[in-house]
């Protein structure tokens, strides 16, 4: 605590700022006792929460038969990804089926969302432990599965491991909950509006339920929320927007009145796209990339590139780059209008 202290006398000085009154003003407690929480393993809820779900890897057989070949600390990230297959089928059990596929996306999305936040400090830890000699005397594979499946294990390291990086559970436990949370709106979104997701979007066979889901198919913003790629069990796909897509519908509509009016032969029609409209997201048409089999339709795209950019320009669009755009084809196609009309 004394270290922490140093730090903010030193962070503040010289200065005419009195940060201590003022901590205490705001948070109406001292820098003293919030450094001494900080310090509290018990204090961590992320560390609670680990150690509450540790005990109740609900289906962690299954959860292992997908993953336990394919990543590295599995005995660590279990806990969160069994919790998230409890919590999501509790709550859509009665409009979802849970196939294999769908469980292993499930699985492998939050994995990989976790993983970023964390797997350094747990491989910086597997070499702490290394230098100290506490693995055996045994190849390095087998030193790791004895770090993950003993080590990483016990209720002493684990405790260790809160006390040195308590914010890090804080986040796993956050990630993990908006995450539960996102799949199930996706899940209630689709789930619930078949018939008109197929309508709007014009889907040739009836779907049932979601096959497989791939989050992460772009930043994620607002709590954990991504534009997601989701496979039918038709094996039709669409992509879901958690957003609102009025900007959008209101350029497709836009370039479909165009299409209709424009009555010239140097004139291309540009392609739009489907969608379906909620009030706080959008399952939007799957576009496929593929190249131009001819120079002629190479061409073409070229041509199509420049009506698309000189629309661009016409409403003052912004934010409109090359991770944008998908050539399908001869056809350039936006796929991306959130800052459209911005």
């Amino acid at each position: 605590m004394k270290e922490r202290k140093l730090f903010w006398d030193k962070l503040f000085q010289p200065s005419d700022v009195d940060y201590l009154n003022l901590y205490q003003k705001v948070y109406n407690e001292s820098i003293e006792e919030a450094i001494s929480k900080m310090n509290t393993s018990e204090n961590s809820s992320g560390y609670s929460f680990f150690l509450k779900n540790r005990k109740y890897n609900w289906s962690s057989d299954k959860i292992e038969q997908y993953i336990k070949k394919k990543y590295m600390f599995f005995g660590f990230y279990v806990t969160y990804i069994s919790y998230a297959e409890r919590d999501i089928y509790e709550d859509t059990k009665e409009i979802m089926l849970f196939c294999d596929g769908f469980r292993n996306s499930l699985y492998n999305n939050l994995y990989q969302r976790l993983v970023n936040q964390s797997i350094l400090v747990l491989i910086k830890e597997l070499g702490i432990q290394k230098q100290l000699k506490k693995l055996p005397e045994i190849d390095s594979t087998e030193q790791y599965y004895y770090f993950e499946y003993n080590i990483l294990q016990s209720e002493e390291f684990l405790s260790y491991l809160c006390s040195s990086y308590p914010e890090m559970f804080n986040v796993l436990e956050r990630t993990t909950k908006q995450y539960c949370s996102f799949v199930k709106k996706i899940i209630k979104s689709i789930c619930l509006n078949r018939k008109e997701i197929r309508e709007e979007l014009g889907l040739e066979r009836e779907f049932s339920y979601i096959k497989q889901i791939y989050c992460g198919q772009g930043d994620y913003h607002n709590g954990g929320k991504s534009v997601c790629q989701i496979v039918l069990d038709t094996e039709e796909r669409v992509i879901y927007k958690p957003r609102n897509l009025e900007a959008d519908g209101g350029f497709q509509k836009l370039v479909c009145l165009l299409n209709k009016s424009i009555d010239d032969k140097d004139y291309l029609k540009l392609k739009t796209t489907k969608q379906y409209m909620g009030n706080d997201y959008g399952i939007v048409e799957f576009v496929s990339h593929f190249y131009c089999d001819t120079s002629e339709e190479l061409e073409r795209y070229y041509y199509k590139v420049g009506e698309l950019l000189a629309i661009l320009y016409l409403i003052d669009a912004s934010d409109m780059h090359r991770e944008n755009l998908i050539a399908c084809g001869e056809d350039p196609v936006l796929v991306d209008g959130e800052t459209l009309f911005s």
